[in-house]
C-alpha cells in the first residue's frame, strides 16, 4: 500500500506491504476506507484495511504510521500479531507456518562429483 508519489519530487512519500514475503497468497482484494476521524483523542486522516491476511489495521495516511494492528478472524495460522514495527510475527508450528526456504540441489553432477561440493576438496 501507498499514497503514490509526492507531487514535488516524485519520491514516494510512504508505503506498507501487508504481507512481507507473502508465501501463503494473500493478496488483498479488500477496499481501502479513508476517514477523518479522532484516534485516541487526535484528529486524524486514517486509512482502514481489513486484509485476507487476518489482521485489521489502522493507519495515518499522511505518514504511513501503523497505529493499529489486530487479529479480527478466531483461527490464524501464520502469525501471532504484528510487531510494533509493522512486521509480523510469523509462527513457526502449525499447518501454514513459515518455514525456511528449502534448499535446491542442482542435479547436473554425477553422484561421486556432488560428494566433493559437500566436503571441499
Amino acid at each position: 500500500m501507498h499514497p503514490g508519489p509526492h507531487p514535488d519530487t516524485g519520491k514516494l512519500k510512504w508505503h506498507y506491504q501487508f504481507t512481507p514475503h507473502d508465501v501463503h497468497v494473500y493478496d488483498a482484494t479488500e477496499p481501502n476506507v479513508l476517514v477523518d476521524a479522532p484516534y485516541k483523542g487526535k484528529d486524524r486522516k486514517l486509512l482502514l484495511h481489513a486484509d485476507r491476511n487476518g489482521f485489521f489495521y489502522v493507519l495515518d495516511r499522511t505518514n504511513g504510521q501503523i497505529l493499529l494492528a489486530r487479529k479480527f478472524v478466531q483461527r490464524l495460522t501464520w502469525a501471532s500479531g504484528i510487531g510494533s514495527d509493522g512486521r509480523p510475527q510469523l509462527l513457526s508450528e502449525g499447518p501454514l507456518a513459515v518455514r525456511k526456504q528449502p534448499q535446491l540441489e542442482f542435479n547436473c553432477l554425477q553422484p561421486k562429483d556432488r560428494s566433493l561440493l559437500r566436503h571441499g576438496s
